[in-house]
């Protein structure tokens, strides 16, 4: 049992770093796509299917809170407040709020710091709030600090970090951080059938960590060898670093960094000749490097949690949602912005069990107990937020991803469902 604790301890660690980087990724507000090749615009009468008849909640308004870092001189995470709005009145309009009350958010601002975020925890325990939202946020700890204190639980769309990740209780995490970041990528290797895989990931202790740490696992899972190659930052060539790598003839490569050091690394693979299969992170990604990458990212893929197919029900439902409650606000151009609809959505779904009188304990016990249900804008993916998706993080609630495939610009094109749940420890 002794193994177990240790593995489990290093692993939430590094689960918590490989987190931050995902928060990082999607603070950055990447643009977003359709796949599909259409517009994402609707006429009113495909919003309205869409959106489904009509059922107003009849009950008491229900408030909860709302936790975002708003816009500041790094980050604008504005929209994501708007995104989440419209969720509320797509569930008081057309799910009968829940547990038929008139759903409200309580929202705070936390300023992008610890201390406003200390501030916000404080002030949704002194509103009495029996549960808390938040999307992407680089301030979790904090927060979770003041609520689990509080008896107060915290759910998350795809964030987290130490403190959460290893929570035995309090914290839900919908959309799992492991998916895209690490396993995601060992489990389109294994599907592949790939027998050699390869990582270059930036030379920082946030990304190394989890690499080392939890990837060995993953690909050996997969039964895929593979090969790790940490790059120091602000390295102006990465040829020679690449070009060893290749001589052990990697089927797939994966890129772990920042957009400047995935580019340099793209550029030295297409100019040596790769012709495998690349997988990126989403922060991989960005629309002005594409130019500078012989045959830009046409064909790489990347492991997400959300779809942008516009084919999707899911998809549209978020498009028909966001054009009538949240016109000023565009739904696609920023990825961050969608998380806000997401666990928000995915709450009220995590509630169909919920009964009056509403109290965090009895939200905790609708978490728990609830049924396999849609994860929103998640493709094919469900979520049960019971403790048991991931042995090595209770507080996660999915295991389901999408690859999506990308055009030149980084656009995806098409998706597939993923599973990453038989390469997990």
């Amino acid at each position: 049992m002794r193994p177990r604790t240790r593995w489990r301890q290093r692993g939430v660690c590094a689960l918590g770093m490989s987190a931050a980087l995902m928060v990082s990724a999607a603070a950055c507000g990447s643009s977003g796509g359709s796949s599909g090749g259409s517009s994402p615009g609707s006429t009113d009468s495909a919003a309205a299917q869409s959106l489904g008849p009509s059922k107003p909640a009849t009950g008491d308004e229900l408030k909860i809170g709302f936790i975002t870092d708003g816009s500041g001189t790094t980050l604008d995470n504005s929209t994501e407040v708007a995104a989440a709005q419209a969720a509320t009145s797509y569930v008081n309009d057309y799910q009968g709020g829940v547990a038929g009350h008139r759903l409200s958010l309580t929202v705070c601002n936390t300023k992008q710091t610890p201390a406003g975020a200390t501030d916000c925890a404080n002030q949704m325990t002194a509103a009495k709030v029996p549960v808390v939202l938040m999307n992407n946020s680089g301030n979790v700890t904090p927060v979770f600090k003041v609520l689990s204190a509080a008896k107060v639980p915290l759910v998350l769309d795809i964030n987290g970090d130490e403190s959460t990740l290893g929570a035995k209780s309090g914290a839900y995490i919908l959309v799992s951080p492991l998916t895209a970041a690490l396993a995601g990528p060992a489990q389109v290797a294994k599907d592949a059938g790939a027998k050699k895989a390869a990582i270059f990931v930036l030379d920082v202790p946030g990304a190394t960590g989890p690499v080392n740490s939890l990837d060995k696992i993953f690909y050996a899972k997969a039964n895929v060898g593979l090969t790790i190659q940490p790059i120091p930052p602000g390295t102006a060539d990465a040829t020679p670093q690449v070009q060893t790598v290749l001589a052990g003839k990697p089927e797939q490569v994966n890129l772990v960094g920042d957009p400047t050091f995935c580019t340099g690394v793209l550029k030295a693979l297409k100019t040596l000749g790769y012709s495998g299969s690349i997988v990126l992170q989403s922060q991989c990604v960005s629309p002005g490097a594409a130019a500078g990458i012989p045959g830009g990212y046409d064909g790489m893929k990347v492991v997400s949690g959300q779809t942008t197919n516009v084919a999707d029900p899911e998809y549209k439902l978020y498009l028909a949602a966001m054009k009538k409650y949240q016109p000023d606000t565009d739904p696609t151009a920023k990825s961050l912005t969608a998380g806000g609809w997401v666990v928000t959505l995915g709450f009220s779904r995590a509630m169909a069990g919920l009964t009056a009188p509403v109290t965090s304990a009895g939200v905790e016990k609708a978490l728990a107990t609830m049924p396999k249900t849609k994860l929103p804008l998640g493709g094919t993916a469900t979520f049960q937020c019971d403790g048991k998706q991931v042995s090595i993080t209770p507080a996660v609630c999915s295991t389901g991803g999408l690859v999506q495939t990308l055009d030149e610009k980084g656009k995806p094109t098409s998706e597939q469902p993923l599973d990453v749940s038989s390469v997990l420890p």
